[in-house]
């Protein structure tokens, strides 16, 4: 007996983003690196310290894209701070490290990796998502219509105004 496989349609797009989002997120993470040990060699910290410090700022933004990249839906507003926080500090290291050199040529070089994490994060995250286009009558139609009161019965109503017009008469 042959069994009959069923074929699942390879979406080649969203893993060729994905390969690309890994080694532009690599290769920023090594360049990122290196200036982040440079700066910190500057700054005095000892050996150890200066290879270990630019751990925590690129954990962290490992940390948010991860969960950037598995959320469905929204993001909470402290994944946001952590990311901008690392990428703002990958900015500054950077540039604190090109500009050992002078030049604002360095420097802009040097802010090339961050920028193009930032811009492969906001792809990735709207990467595989179809978006949701909502007609006016859906729109509409989520709006929920006010409540009204319940009425009295109409019986009631109206013997209770012959009784008014009948006392006034």
């Amino acid at each position: 007996m042959a069994t009959a496989r069923k074929r699942t349609k390879v979406n080649w797009q969203l893993w060729l983003i994905r390969g690309a989002s890994a080694v532009i997120g690599a290769d920023v993470a090594w360049v990122s690196y290196w200036h982040m040990v440079k700066v910190a060699t500057l700054a005095g910290e000892d050996r150890l310290s200066a290879h270990l410090l630019p751990l925590v700022p690129d954990a962290l933004m490992a940390i948010a894209l991860v969960k950037i990249a598995s959320a469905c839906g929204r993001v909470a507003r402290v994944v946001w701070i952590t990311l901008v926080t690392g990428l703002g500090l990958s900015f500054a290291a950077n540039g604190l490290s090109a500009w050992e050199r002078h030049s604002w040529l360095a420097v802009g070089v040097a802010m090339v990796p961050p920028a193009a994490l930032a811009l492969t994060v906001e792809m990735l995250r709207h990467s595989g998502r179809k978006p949701v286009r909502r007609s006016t009558r859906a729109r509409r139609s989520a709006v929920k219509a006010p409540v009204k009161a319940p009425e009295r019965a109409v019986g009631a109503r109206s013997a209770r105004v012959g009784q008014v017009a009948t006392a006034t008469g």
